[in-house]
């Protein structure tokens, strides 16, 4: 019996998705962070809401006389626990913290 090695045939990720991977995966954590951390919050009674919502990392790419833009969601969530008057700076603080607040990240 042979055996072959099928990892040599394995697909690169091109530089474009590999930091939208990046990205995707800080926003997922900073999501939770800022959701458990207004639950907690919120189980001490103290007032304040929070919510999950949506934002986009968006990229082009140009081929010659046609541009293709490319919108992928991540996760964003907002609190007044946490932001300060200022609707998701918790989640912008911690998205530059892990060096993932990218000008490609659209809300809303």
């Amino acid at each position: 019996m042979t055996l072959t090695n099928c990892a040599s045939h394995q697909q690169q990720t091109s530089p474009e998705d590999a930091r939208y991977l990046v990205i995707e995966s800080a926003a997922k954590d900073c999501t939770d962070y800022v959701l458990n951390t207004s639950k907690a919050s919120q189980a001490k009674n103290i007032t304040g809401k929070y919510s999950l919502d949506g934002a986009y990392y968006v990229t082009s790419r140009t081929d010659g006389a046609f541009t293709q833009t490319i919108r992928k969601d991540i996760p964003y969530a907002k609190s007044t626990y946490l932001d300060n008057g200022v609707e998701g700076s918790a989640w912008r603080a911690c998205m530059k913290g892990q060096n993932a607040l990218a000008p490609e990240i659209i809300f809303g």
